[in-house]
């Protein structure tokens, strides 16, 4: 008993991928990004109110980017909040 190779079996030819520009800036970034933790592994302490607090210096800064990101967004939302009521009114 033979089987027949049914029309499931069969793979359309591999195309050749495209690299897009925001792929490449993507790797950039991320090269760059892991240069900048290697180089940033030393110990720095934080102190605020009562807290002191140790990490390494990269983990501070990747703290404050994610505040910064938080506030950007926040900030977004209020704006488009404002801007729904001025039309809705």
């Amino acid at each position: 008993m033979t089987q027949e190779p049914s029309s499931f079996d069969t793979q359309p030819p591999a195309k050749e991928r495209d690299i897009s520009a925001a792929m490449i800036i993507a790797a950039i970034i991320l090269i760059l990004a892991a240069v900048f933790i290697f180089q940033n592994t030393d110990t720095s302490a934080v102190s605020f109110l009562w807290l002191e607090l140790e990490a390494p210096t990269w983990v501070w800064f990747f703290i404050l980017f994610l505040v910064g990101v938080a506030v950007g967004w926040f900030g977004h939302m209020l704006r488009i909040r404002r801007q729904a009521k001025k039309l809705s009114a």
